[in-house]
């Protein structure tokens, strides 16, 4: 993995430049993990319905780019 020490570098870099780190390790990580959510409980609770399927979601974004 390179990211992560040159996420390193970029936030030591930061302390010395006094800007934000275009990189951070938090965000490394952030991007490499898989973030699943679930609409169980706003089906449940609030009697939201989807007005369009995941699958049609997807098709319609890679369509429309």
């Amino acid at each position: 993995w390179i990211a992560i020490p040159l996420a390193f570098i970029c936030e030591k870099i930061s302390l010395l430049t006094n800007k934000k780190p275009l990189l951070t390790r938090f965000l490394v990580e952030e991007m490499a993990t898989d973030h699943w959510f679930s609409i169980e409980k706003a089906k449940t609770h609030l009697a939201f319905h989807p007005k369009h399927s995941v699958e049609i979601g997807l098709k319609s974004l890679s369509q429309n780019g």
